[in-house]
């Protein structure tokens, strides 16, 4: 028999803290709330190996029993379930430029109709189009936009931290991209 107010609790607790170290709006705040997550998270691993345990589950008073197997239930959930909060940490930034990306892209495409032109620089499309200039969930700074030709690339500097001038649009590591050529009239 297992208390399932115990594994409720403790998932919510895992679940709850997750949610908040996500939230932090600082790129290093991030990844030091959740790196405490996943250190809590593989402690929890040894405690399912430990040939005592599992024996103390079976041979203790009821209520003992009962709460050890519920605390075994519970980390096997958690690391099952949540077995990498990094990559779902770094999956959670990703679609967060993807989508700066789009909504700086339409304030770029709202420009250019309004003005016949690209702007110059991002600064350009505040208030006017944009309450304030999105910052790269990576870096903390700005997505980067330069001009090309009659297009532009506007990018993020993607899961390495690393400015690779908008060319290497690696899923994994590399500038996250966005890029507009307009054809050149026949």
């Amino acid at each position: 028999m297992r208390d399932h107010n115990i594994v409720a609790r403790s998932w919510n607790k895992v679940w709850d803290d997750s949610i908040v170290a996500m939230q932090h709006p600082m790129r290093a705040d991030r990844e030091k709330a959740v790196a405490l997550i996943g250190n809590g998270i593989v402690e929890r691993e040894p405690g399912l190996r430990r040939p005592g345990q599992l024996a103390a589950a079976f041979l203790a008073d009821p209520w003992t029993r009962r709460r050890l197997r519920s605390e075994m239930l519970i980390d096997s959930l958690i690391l099952v379930l949540m077995d990498k909060p990094d990559r779902d940490e770094l999956t959670h930034r990703q679609i967060d430029v993807r989508y700066d990306l789009t909504r700086t892209a339409l304030a770029l495409e709202a420009h250019r109709i309004e003005k016949g032109t690209y702007p110059d620089a991002l600064t350009d499309l505040v208030p006017g189009h944009l309450a304030a200039l999105p910052v790269d969930h990576f870096d903390d700074q700005p997505l980067i936009y330069r001009r090309a030709g009659e297009g532009y690339v506007l990018y993020s500097v993607g899961a390495n931290g690393l400015d690779d001038g908008g060319t290497s649009d690696d899923r994994q590591t590399g500038d996250i991209i966005f890029s507009l050529h307009q054809p050149t009239p026949e």
